[in-house]
C-alpha cells in the first residue's frame, strides 16, 4: 500500500526543542481521514549561533534619543568594534560595547552616511566571534 503525503501548508509549523548542542530528531504526524502516517528526519545537531544586535541607524544630534551608538545583547565583556567610512578608512575604535561612538570624527561632525563595522566579542563556549555590517548616520 502506497502512502501519500502532502508537503507543510503555510499555517503549519516545525518547532525544534530549545536544547542547544543536542541532537534531535524532527517528526511530522500526517493525519488524514483514513490513516495517520508518522514521518520522522534523520538526526539533526542543533548549533546556536549567537549574534549581537546592531542597529542599522543612529541620530547624533543631542535630541537624547540615539545619541550614541550601541550594540545591544552583549555582556559589559570588552569588546573590539571598528567603524569605517565609506571609503575603507578606520574612524573609530572602541572596546565598551555601552558607549560605541558620538558621531564625531577628531572632534567634529561626521558626515550624514553610511559606515561600516567590524565586531569581535567572545562568546560564552570561549570562542571568538566575527559580525560585521553597515549602518547610517543621520542628522535631523
Amino acid at each position: 500500500m502506497e502512502r501519500k503525503v502532502s508537503s507543510l501548508s503555510q499555517n503549519q509549523k516545525i518547532q525544534l526543542v530549545d536544547n542547544e548542542g543536542s541532537i534531535q530528531t524532527l517528526r511530522l504526524n500526517y493525519d488524514s481521514s483514513d490513516e495517520s502516517v508518522d514521518i520522522s528526519s534523520n538526526p539533526i545537531d542543533l548549533v546556536y549561533e549567537f549574534q549581537a544586535y546592531v542597529p542599522d541607524a543612529f541620530t547624533p544630534n543631542n535630541d537624547g534619543l540615539n545619541d550614541r551608538f550601541r550594540i545591544f545583547g552583549l555582556t559589559d565583556e570588552e569588546v573590539k568594534f571598528k567603524i569605517y567610512n565609506r571609503w575603507g578608512e578606520l574612524i573609530k575604535l572602541s572596546n565598551d560595547p555601552n558607549n560605541l561612538w558620538n558621531g564625531q570624527i577628531n572632534g567634529e561632525d561626521a558626515p550624514v552616511g553610511k559606515y561600516f563595522y567590524l565586531l569581535e566579542f567572545e562568546s560564552i563556549e570561549g570562542n571568538i566571534i566575527q559580525q560585521q555590517g553597515s549602518f547610517v548616520l543621520i542628522r535631523n
